[in-house]
């Protein structure tokens, strides 16, 4: 009587069964397990804020929009994963607030001084490289401290046209249009999410529109209230420009989060605060630019 040999089951998992695993956790972070409505309405808030602080002068602004800086700053190193993220966090953090002295500070309002500040965060970037060790991922790490710099500059334009007389008034009437669109795009893409902007997309074609003529009525009536400094007419085109830049980076945002979400629980969960603040960083430049021909 002969017997079968016994196979015992290997202790490493198969390909089809890492495959499957894999795909497991891959979908356990997929993007409809995170919120789609939340970084809006907060993104909302966090531009009534800086609003009311650019009413109350150049200096609470400053902290305000450092405080918004340095929050982006985690959160974009959180989801790039880069190497070296105490070194570029510490540069970052230091772009930003030079950012803000040096247009606080100026007689008239010119974001042209932030370019001095990136040229000189591009020097000490390449530094911390060689100092660091070991040296992997540099690209990546050069790429995510520079980039920090920029969203540093983009955030400061808000600080810098508050230099500018009605400046206060103007940049109130950027970020309240830029945060009610926001807010309201993510409400209506709850009851009417299709057509998509993009596909896959959670956002809206309906909720972008609707987003976008929210904000147009809120800059009129706020620079109507304002007519002294601003006007009906100077108050829409304020918040229509601010707000078409701060839905359309939104929107970019939430295309990573629903076609590329990361593999990383760390970045997946800095992805809720980058979300709900890069979209009015990106927006300041245009908010700048808008307050600089209209005032003038």
């Amino acid at each position: 009587m002969t017997t079968e040999p016994v196979v015992e089951p290997s202790a490493t998992p198969q390909p089809a069964a890492a495959a499957r695993a894999g795909r497991g956790r891959r979908a356990s972070q997929q993007p409809t397990r995170l919120p789609a409505t939340t970084p809006g309405l907060l993104a909302g808030v966090v531009a009534a804020a800086l609003a009311g602080l650019a009413l109350l002068g150049t200096a609470p602004l400053g902290v305000g929009v450092f405080a918004v800086q340095v929050v982006v700053a985690l959160a974009w190193l959180a989801t790039l994963d880069a190497r070296g993220s105490t070194g570029a966090f510490v540069l970052g953090v230091a772009a930003s607030l030079a950012c803000d002295v040096v247009v606080g500070i100026a007689d008239t309002p010119d974001l042209g001084r932030t370019a001095l500040v990136v040229a000189l965060t591009v020097v000490a970037s390449l530094v911390h490289q060689l100092l660091r060790r070991p040296r992997r991922g540099v690209a990546l790490s050069v790429a995510a401290t520079l980039s920090m710099a920029v969203f540093a500059s983009c955030a400061a334009s808000y600080v810098a046209l508050r230099v500018e007389g009605g400046g206060g008034i103007a940049d109130a009437a950027a970020l309240f249009g830029a945060g009610v669109a926001l807010a309201v795009a993510r409400l209506v893409d709850v009851v009417v999410p299709r057509p998509a902007v993009v596909p896959g997309s959670r956002r809206g074609v309906v909720g972008f529109l609707i987003g976008l003529a929210a904000a147009a009525a809120t800059g009129w009536l706020y620079g109507h209230a304002h007519a002294d400094v601003l006007g009906g007419d100077h108050g829409l085109r304020m918040a229509i420009v601010t707000a078409l830049i701060a839905l359309l980076a939104d929107l970019a945002v939430d295309a990573v989060l629903s076609t590329a979400p990361p593999d990383e629980e760390r970045s997946v969960a800095a992805l809720t605060p980058l979300g709900m603040l890069l979209p009015v960083v990106l927006a300041g430049p245009a908010a700048y630019v808008a307050g600089r021909i209209l005032l003038g």
